[in-house]
């Protein structure tokens, strides 16, 4: 079963699903145009202040902070 959980909780290689965001809206349109909408698959590549995430051909650099949060669900691996 998967589960909720902040994006930076992800261990390295995990995937996970973005399903929803704590933050100003502001800041959610921001993560938007760099294309880190609901429905989104991330990986998380490299842990960490910032840490380093995956989106498609992408690699972005996040900063964690407690008020502004990316929530994912883990996406369960096949094997």
């Amino acid at each position: 079963m998967s589960e909720i959980l902040p994006l930076e909780a992800l261990s390295i290689g995990q995937q996970g699903r973005i399903v929803d965001f704590v933050g100003s809206d502001d800041w959610k349109h921001r993560l938007e145009e760099m294309g880190l909408r609901e429905g989104a698959v991330v990986q998380l590549l490299r842990q960490g202040e910032p840490c380093l995430i995956g989106i498609g051909t992408q690699r972005l650099s996040l900063r964690c902070d407690p008020s502004m949060m990316v929530l994912v669900e883990t996406i369960l691996s096949s094997s």
